[in-house]
């Protein structure tokens, strides 16, 4: 008896060793295994994106395009569609049948085709004639041809309303010029006061803000001396640092691209030349930029290609977070600013 205790507690032992191994390797994979991520952007004169998110290799895999004002996406594992917004895929029309099976709806439709179907449906079940009715519909033919002769008579009488309609028109368009005299008074009175009322909201403004001068002041000084601690400019070291840590983890490893723009004014074109000149260091080599001072266009294709690692966000993360200094700075910062009481 003790010996099969002994057994079944070995296999137990045995199965849950396995599970914690099996967790644990999970675990690893979860966090060191990276996610790949590849971002292929055109825009001439429409933008058109796809972008797509893989880790290891099939086992995740998501893809969403966008083009002609409309997103797609696909979500596969293992080469199976889990998840789709397309409605031309079979995926999304078998999710569709559970919302319409009952009223034997064609699958493909959306909310807006379904009521218009429904109220289509009502329409042709109240439409159907009876023989009785058919009857009483070949009776009235006689009255409808007697009514055809009486439409000579109405002619007439159309011809003689025309010339009421437009002595009324003349009428009217005596009066409207007429009018205008006071109409221009009452559109005049209506600017005025709203520009009384625009100069008392600014005086009241102007009193509040007088009125908060001192608290103004105060919030001021307290941002200057607090740009001044040297924990502060300690803490903007280190955010500096781990934002640095962070894009080098994070920015592409091949990226191709060239860009082509230009404004209505060649002086704005070359300032945002200028400010495009900036950010060199981060795309040299890699983008090409190309002005166009003779006329406004913006046009250009972006590749991009990387790789993110759950472990090393993690990481960077919790080394936020135990960084005292930089959190109560951080902190102290949205005091300053009015974010917390």
């Amino acid at each position: 008896m003790v010996h099969v205790l002994l057994l079944i507690l070995k296999v137990l032992g045995i199965t849950l060793l396995i599970l914690l191994g099996l967790i644990i390797l999970l675990v690893l994979m979860v966090l060191l295994i990276p996610l790949y991520y590849t971002i292929d952007a055109k825009y001439y004169e429409e933008f058109r994106a796809v972008g797509r998110v893989r880790w290891l290799c099939f086992v995740i895999d998501l893809k969403g395009l966008y083009g002609d004002e409309k997103f797609v996406y696909y979500l596969k594992s293992f080469g199976f569609t889990i998840s789709t917004n397309d409605e031309n895929s079979k995926h999304y029309r078998k999710g569709m049948e559970e919302v319409h099976e009952e009223y034997d709806v064609p699958v493909t439709m959306v909310e807006d085709d379904f009521d218009a179907y429904m109220k289509e449906e009502g329409a042709v079940t109240r439409g159907r004639t009876s023989s009785a009715e058919l009857q009483n519909q070949q009776r009235q033919l006689p009255a409808q041809a007697a009514s055809d002769t009486e439409l000579g008579t109405v002619t007439t009488e159309t011809k003689q309303g025309i010339l009421t309609k437009i002595r009324l028109k003349i009428e009217e368009a005596i009066e409207w010029v007429t009018s205008i005299p006071m109409r221009l008074h009452y559109k005049i009175s209506e600017i005025l006061s709203r520009i009384l009322d625009f100069l008392a909201d600014l005086r009241e403004n102007i009193s509040k803000l007088v009125a908060k001068k001192d608290e103004i002041l105060k919030k001021v000084q307290d941002a200057r001396a607090f740009l001044q601690k040297p924990s502060t400019k300690e803490a903007w070291v280190d955010a500096k640092k781990y934002l640095l840590r962070l894009w080098k983890h994070i920015k592409p490893r091949k990226l191709q691209g060239h860009v082509r723009f230009g404004m209505e004014d060649p002086a704005s074109t070359g300032q945002v030349l200028g400010a495009v000149a900036a950010l060199m260091p981060l795309y040299k080599n890699h983008i090409v930029v190309a002005p166009d001072f003779e006329q406004q266009i913006f046009e250009g294709e972006l590749y991009a290609k990387g790789r993110v690692q759950i472990g090393f966000l993690l990481t960077w993360i919790l080394k936020i977070l135990l960084n005292r200094n930089l959190m109560n700075t951080i902190q102290k910062a949205r005091t300053i600013l009015g974010g917390n009481k």
